[in-house]
């Protein structure tokens, strides 16, 4: 996700929704090399943005 609250939105969203979120997976092809917790979301924008 490239926009800084897109993820919080899309989890805030679901848990509304459905009540809970059970799991959330990262399915990029990339990773980051610390948790989610603790990433800055320009890591995570940088991790899931297109190098092509």
């Amino acid at each position: 996700m490239t926009h800084d609250d897109a993820g919080r939105l899309m989890v805030g969203d679901t848990v509304e929704h459905f009540g809970r979120l059970d799991v959330l997976v990262n399915n990029a092809g990339r990773g980051m090399h610390t948790s989610v917790e603790r990433a800055e979301p320009r890591a995570s924008a940088t991790c899931s943005s297109s190098t092509s």
